[in-house]
């Protein structure tokens, strides 16, 4: 059974849909082949990383103060798991953190 879904594609994503559908369907005058069909296939071919999905939605700000309120976590834990984002997202993107301006999930 298939499931109906709207989603919404940033601009570049939509030039990336379209240009593939209409690849698969330049010289092919007999083909229906609708987007639906397109974002399957790309959905069912993809590879995620999912710890850079996670950091791009996720507000560091936010899980610092969950991390600083919870009582099952030392302060050393906290820093360490800090240190493993700085390292993931780099020099530039730590300190637009400090300053307050906005970062990856934020923007």
């Amino acid at each position: 059974m298939s499931k109906r879904l709207q989603i919404i594609l940033s601009p570049h994503a939509y030039e990336c849909l379209e240009k593939n559908h209409k690849e698969a369907t330049q010289g092919f005058s007999q083909v229906k082949l609708n987007f639906s069909d397109v974002i399957e296939a790309m959905i069912l071919t993809s590879k995620l990383n999912l710890t850079d999905l996670r950091l791009k939605h996720t507000d560091l700000r936010r899980t610092l103060l969950d991390l600083a309120k919870r009582k099952d976590i030392s302060v050393e834990d906290i820093v360490i798991q800090m240190a493993e984002l700085k390292s993931v997202l780099g020099k530039k993107e730590t300190k637009k953190l400090f300053k307050g301006e906005p970062g990856p999930a934020n923007e």
